[in-house]
């Protein structure tokens, strides 16, 4: 299973997206589901720093990829927000395979 962490601060922004595991629906490299995730969630990390010019701390490793922004802001937010809705459509079609959880920092 996939499971996708987002963090939140204590002022309800997102600053932190954590995907990591397979969804095993096929052999790797023909996973369609974790291509979809793996897409998504890179196309956030890359929007975030080639669209709004930040600086997330990221990190990859096989079945894992975490982004990390020590701020956020509206647009960081709304980069946040489309990435999530594509994530739950997918988890909604998949739940077998994609979790999502969230979580405030107090």
């Amino acid at each position: 299973m996939i499971l996708i962490r987002v963090e939140a601060n204590t002022a309800h922004r997102i600053v932190r997206m954590e995907a990591h595991g397979h969804a095993l629906l096929a052999d790797p490299g023909q996973d369609v589901v974790c291509a979809a995730v793996s897409t998504l969630v890179e196309n956030l990390a890359n929007s975030l720093e080639i669209l709004l010019g930040k600086q997330p701390t990221t990190r990859r490793d096989t079945g894992l990829l975490t982004i990390q922004l020590e701020e956020a802001d509206e647009q960081t937010d709304l980069l946040f927000a489309s990435t999530l809705l594509g994530l739950r459509s997918i988890a909604r079609q998949h739940p077998e395979r994609v979790k999502i959880e969230q979580a405030y920092t107090e």
